[in-house]
């Protein structure tokens, strides 16, 4: 009954520790396909899996058990200019920027069962402190400068000085969506970053933030108060704080939409995705979407407008092939 018996021996390196993989493989009557099963000695595991037979040579099929991608004990973790956001697993801590952010980490997450973390960063002094930091606790660090030099999803080639932020926003979007995307990602800046349906980055706008613009006030006029923009409290009104919140979410709301409705026209987007993101995104979504829909109304240019947090995790998993 069978044609030819296979036997392979392979060796691994994982984690610095050698893990032989035994296959037996045999062939079906009809030449067509091969079963195989495999011991993994290290951990016991069995595994059936069957694959193509093509002129007497086997290949492994896409889910074979050997494609698996990332460790378990890698953490990742976005620096952005007013906090860290940390991934295990899925969990993820947020941790405010002050001097006391290394302690925080400390108490948030157990680095002794950690071996490696993939860091992307606009926020160049924190980046040092912390890859030291993790160095010192050897924990292996890869930077996602690297990871986009090699990834082939989006062509970046005529865009200069982009923030890894905003790149790994647009790959991450593309878990979600088909070309042409707009990510909006609302942080301590908002950035808006356009993807042609070609997979051609066009490059985008970048305004202050929400909270930014309220900081901002505080500081350098005299007498203004820091508020929290409350979407309710909209139109005009006498008071100084509700005069605020009116000027801020006309400046945030106008800003956006007026920018996408020239977008729309002068790059000739059509069925565009739009996903907004970041920590402010739950107010800047709902103020926007309304406006939005109105244009589309008129326009038809898009066919999604969602909120999606967490893009530039997306991204970062995407690039070391977990997604």
């Amino acid at each position: 009954m069978f044609k030819r018996l296979y036997i392979f021996l392979l060796y691994v390196i994982q984690d610095n520790t050698k893990i032989t993989f035994l296959f037996l493989l045999y062939v079906i009557q009809d030449n067509t396909k091969i079963n195989f099963l495999f011991l993994i000695s290290k951990f016991f595991y069995f595994q059936c899996v069957t694959i193509k037979y093509i002129h007497e040579k086997p290949y492994f099929c896409k889910n074979s058990y050997l494609n698996s991608k990332m460790n378990e004990k890698t953490i990742i973790i976005d620096i952005g200019n007013s906090f860290v956001k940390i991934k295990n697993n899925e969990d993820i801590n947020f941790i405010y920027l002050d001097d006391l952010v290394i302690d925080k980490i400390k108490n948030s997450v157990d680095l002794a069962n950690i071996n490696s973390a993939i860091i992307s960063s606009v926020n160049t002094d924190m980046e040092c402190v912390l890859v030291d930091f993790l160095a010192s606790n050897k924990i292996t660090v890869k930077l996602a400068d690297t990871l986009l030099r090699s990834q082939k999803f989006i062509d970046f080639s005529n865009i200069q000085g982009m923030g890894n932020d905003r790149k790994l926003g647009l790959i991450g979007a593309l878990s979600f969506y088909k070309p042409p995307i707009i990510t909006i990602d609302c942080g301590t800046a908002i950035t808006i970053n356009i993807l042609s349906k070609d997979s051609i980055c066009l490059g985008g706008a970048i305004m202050c933030g929400v909270g930014t613009q309220t900081r901002a006030l505080s500081e350098y006029a005299s007498g203004l108060p820091a508020i929290k923009i409350n979407k309710a409290n909209y139109g005009i009104i006498n008071g100084t704080e509700d005069a605020i919140n009116t000027g801020l979410i006309s400046a945030v709301r106008g800003g956006i939409t007026d920018f996408l409705y020239n977008i729309f026209y002068k790059e000739k987007l059509e069925n565009t995705n739009v996903a907004f993101t970041g920590g402010y995104s739950d107010l800047v979504f709902k103020l926007c979407v309304k406006k939005l829909n109105k244009i589309n109304t008129n326009s038809k240019k898009i066919n999604k407008i969602e909120q999606r947090k967490n893009l530039v995790f997306l991204g970062l998993e995407k690039l070391i092939g977990i997604m």
